[in-house]
């Protein structure tokens, strides 16, 4: 029987191996059966479906899509977020003032000042995704006390 030809066949194999990569790609639920994907190094390269799944198989033949378009306005492919190959080394100018402060602060925790700052973006990066998190839960909160819905925030059980 012959090879049925479909779409995903006629990918070229240099934007398959580029999709291959790291890419950041997020799954967003958006209410009950339906969930957006996206690809963040693609700007508005999204899908939707109503599973998981769909929605991520949708967004794999959106980014293929994307990708052939991109590549042929000349553009060159958006190098992932999450590179591996990357030295976690760059560099970092600061106004003196901030530069004392923050030298003063390392050696009071008895760290070095390139420590410091790696602690402090870790936990700036850490208080972020906490923050985002925190959003998506007291938006449930608010789309269940809108319905009505117990919530058990502030309800007491009565024996």
């Amino acid at each position: 029987m012959p090879k049925k030809n479909t779409s995903r066949s006629r990918v070229p194999a240099h934007v398959k191996k580029l999709l291959a990569q790291t890419y950041a790609r997020i799954l967003t639920p958006e209410g009950e059966e339906h969930y957006s994907a996206e690809i963040l190094e693609f700007p508005g390269c999204s899908a939707q479906g109503s599973s998981p799944a769909e929605a991520y198989a949708n967004l794999e033949r959106a980014a293929e899509i994307w990708l052939v378009d991109w590549l042929a306005q000349g553009k060159e492919a958006p190098r992932p977020f999450m590179n591996t190959a990357t030295s976690g080394r760059f560099a970092l100018r600061l106004p003196t003032g901030l530069y004392v402060r923050a030298s003063q602060a390392a050696a009071r925790e008895r760290v070095s000042l390139n420590q410091y700052i790696a602690n402090a973006v870790a936990e700036r990066v850490g208080a972020s995704s906490t923050l985002s998190v925190l959003d998506g839960v007291v938006g449930e909160a608010r789309k269940l006390r809108s319905t009505g819905a117990p919530t058990g925030v502030g309800q007491h059980a009565r024996i």
